[in-house]
């Protein structure tokens, strides 16, 4: 009777063993051919960090190790640009890929427009768990750069008179972001961690202090930033003053290196492809030989100092690529952009910044062809920089108010050759004059938000001064 049954269903069975089989096989192909999932991300700003004080861009002293060793495992970007060289608005620029005079935070104390559509709320509203650990009030809740984080979180360090108690502040929130990422395993996530050091005043807590400089006491006036800038508009730094400042900004530079090591190994540990990206807002001037009565940034001075950013992006694992540096020009609007490319969601709208991720896997050889630069507080003082692969122009509001350098015969900066190269000048004068007006309508509602208490705050750490910051 049993063989009966089974002589009776067999085609059925059969039928259904096939069934089974197809269903497996198109599974199984479906598996095989489904995307991995996107990487997570983790963006890094080191707030007036020059790229030319670090290993990684062949720098004398040893102040980024753990950078440096990263680097070895991604590709460095040797030519990017910042667009200003202010906190509110550069860090603007990289959360929205817009240049300032298009997203609207044209100065520190700006409110972010809410209809800028930001790297946060690109990547939240696409599933990625969201946090910031941020150490500047200037990007802080007031000013909207919270939009798009479901976790914010702001340690403040006054900036011209830090202490050890304050440093110690802003030190914990690489603690509190390596704990975050503890608890993110598992998760798609992106964190934004900004790093508020090598910012002035340059007084790194010990040992960093007397790192490349044991002798350094501890009542050195120009720890100090309005000290120090007092002594600069006097004349009265020595030039073993200048040598002390430099050793104090380099060993900030080291605190924050070893600091992010701890956010580094607690990456290594974690079984999910992410994506690194380390950068700055800007640079810092440091005793230019154009201008060596001025160190920071701010208030249109764009020499490469205070434009050029460091820019290191480690990709996910299995992703392939010959390349280990880059060359060619590239902005910080850039940034957004490759960041979206990687964890595959939509940018809605226009932006202006453009993805790397070509010059990443070698598909592109070339850069862009120049990249902009802008100040925009005061329009008799607005001041514009333009820099192609060989010169520079800044350009200030005002006739006759340009300087423009050969950056392959002057490197430094010493040479003004407005008047010598006229038809250059105007050349370049033109062009920069018409990419300028041909910018994008302006983002509603980006407006000077400052409380008197936010206001008192911001001035106590610098930030409303127009030349620096």
């Amino acid at each position: 009777m049993i063989r009966g049954l089974v002589r009776y269903y067999r085609p059925a069975i059969l039928y259904a063993a096939a069934l089974f089989t197809v269903v497996a096989l198109i599974v199984a192909a479906h598996v095989l051919t489904r995307p991995p999932a996107p990487p997570s991300i983790v963006l890094i700003t080191v707030d007036s960090l020059r790229a030319d004080h670090l290993g990684l861009d062949g720098y004398r002293r040893q102040t980024s190790p753990r950078i440096d060793a990263l680097a070895r495992d991604g590709v460095v970007f040797e030519r990017a640009f910042t667009v200003e060289t202010l906190s509110g608005p550069s860090h603007a620029s990289l959360f929205t890929g817009l240049y300032p005079v298009t997203h609207g935070v044209i100065y520190n104390g700006y409110r972010l427009s809410e209809e800028a559509v930001t790297l946060a709320e690109l990547l939240r509203s696409a599933g990625f768990r969201t946090a910031a650990y941020v150490s500047d009030s200037v990007l802080g809740r007031d000013f909207g750069f919270d939009q798009g984080f479901e976790r914010f979180e702001l340690r403040q360090v006054r900036t011209h008179a830090k202490t050890p108690k304050l440093l110690n502040v802003a030190a914990r929130s690489f603690h509190l972001a390596r704990h975050w990422l503890r608890a993110m395993r598992g998760e798609k996530f992106f964190l934004w961690l900004h790093c508020h050091q090598p910012h002035f005043s340059y007084n790194p807590i010990p040992p960093y202090d007397r790192k490349f400089d044991p002798e350094i006491p501890d009542s050195y006036p120009y720890r100090n930033y309005t000290k120090l800038r007092t002594a600069l508009e006097e004349g009265r730094l020595t030039p073993t003053d200048e040598a002390r400042v430099t050793a104090l900004y380099d060993g900030e530079i080291a605190f924050t290196d070893e600091n992010l090591g701890m956010i580094f190994d607690e990456l290594r540990q974690h079984p999910e492809p992410v994506v690194i990206v380390v950068t700055s807002d800007h640079g810092d001037l440091l005793f230019e030989p154009r201008d060596p009565k001025r160190v920071g940034h701010g208030g249109g001075h764009f020499y490469e100092g205070a434009m050029r950013v460091p820019l290191l992006i480690v990709p996910p694992a299995g992703f392939e690529t010959d390349v280990s540096r880059v060359q060619g020009l590239v902005s910080s609007i850039d940034v957004l952009p490759t960041i979206a490319e990687f964890a595959r969601v939509e940018i809605p709208g226009k932006i202006e910044g453009r993805s790397l991720k070509g010059l990443l896997t070698g598909t592109e050889s070339r850069g862009r062809d120049a990249v902009y630069a802008m100040y925009l507080k005061h329009d008799e003082r607005r001041t514009l920089a333009l820099r192609t692969e060989t010169h520079k122009l800044i350009h200030r509001a005002g006739p006759d108010t340009g300087e423009l350098y050969d950056l392959d015969a002057d490197p430094g900066e010493l040479h003004d050759l407005a008047r010598e190269q006229p038809a250059l000048l105007q050349r370049l004068t033109d062009r920069v004059r018409s990419w300028y007006d041909e910018r994008p309508e302006r983002l509603p509602g980006a407006q000077r938000s400052l409380s008197p208490e936010v206001e008192a705050l911001l001035r106590r750490g610098g930030y409303l001064d127009d030349d620096h910051e």
